[in-house]
């Protein structure tokens, strides 16, 4: 157990060297970011056809006037290229994340690392009014609003594992920009509590640098319900998640595990047959 706890305590300090990351400079830019009301920015990594699925609904449904730029994680670079394309054929911005030291070795902390660049290098520099992060697999299947569901600065998913250790979820995240930006925003995971043994997933450090000193009760938190893909109904409790799909305020569909990151034949059916499930939770 020693052992043990002393490996994600040194966990921990490692996350703390990786933010020089954000210190370096982008690999490739297309169109600058806009000095914007509303930026929602989402990490891209080598799939394209969700991008497109995902800014197709963002345009349909998103009733706020925003600006979607992509930041791309991508480690395969003929999936990147495409994904660039993809933002130049819709003048949507683009920018390729430096080479990230964890892509390959964690996920979860590859992301943690992207974020932490997205945060230093395009929000703290064009400042926009509001902003967000959202991940690439999540989009809204009605009218809905971001803005206006803002209260005490903030909206979007809380998670948390044990009290007191809860933290802004980035994968469906949005901020008004002066009541944060007196904040060290760190997206790592982290390991917490005395042993370090309370697991807090991509966004986790936030805890420490933002969530433990502000009340929790005055922010706008979106509902949250996980759909079991094989029954239809509300995931239960100590099943399994991996065939499970979440909703997010009723309007939004995160597709998780059975997203489209890996190529497969029934994608579309899955796809289809989680589309058809959230209507009955309308």
């Amino acid at each position: 157990m020693l052992w043990k706890s002393l490996v994600k305590k040194l966990s921990n300090v490692a996350y703390v060297f990786l933010r020089l990351h954000a210190y370096l400079p982008a690999r490739h830019t297309s169109r600058t970011v806009p000095k914007t009301n509303f930026l929602i920015v989402t990490i891209a990594f080598n799939n394209k056809d969700i991008l497109e699925t995902q800014y197709s609904y963002l345009q349909e449904n998103l009733e706020d006037t925003f600006d979607y730029c992509i930041a791309d994680n991508s480690s395969d670079k003929n999936k990147a290229e495409g994904i660039k394309q993809f933002c130049t054929k819709n003048n949507i911005s683009y920018i390729k994340i430096p080479a990230n030291p964890l892509t390959g070795v964690r996920a979860s902390g590859s992301h943690g690392v992207a974020l932490n660049w997205v945060y230093r290098n395009i929000i703290k520099k064009y400042k926009p009014t509001y902003f967000g992060f959202l991940d690439h697999d999540i989009f809204p299947l009605e009218k809905t609003n971001i803005i206006r569901k803002m209260r005490g600065g903030y909206y979007g998913i809380i998670r948390m594992r044990h009290a007191p250790y809860w933290y802004f979820w980035p994968g469906f995240s949005f901020f008004e920009y002066d009541k944060f930006k007196k904040y060290c925003f760190d997206f790592a995971p982290y390991h917490a509590g005395k042993n370090g043994l309370t697991f807090l997933d991509t966004g986790g450090a936030n805890y420490y640098t933002i969530s433990r000193k502000i009340d929790r009760s005055v922010l706008a938190e979106a509902a949250s319900t996980l759909i079991d893909l094989s029954t239809g109904k509300e995931w239960i409790r100590g099943t399994d998640t991996r065939r499970t799909f979440e909703l997010i305020d009723k309007s939004w569909l995160h597709m998780r595990q059975i997203s489209w990151r890996e190529e497969s034949s029934d994608k579309m059916d899955d796809y289809q047959e989680m589309l058809r499930i959230a209507k009955e939770y309308k």
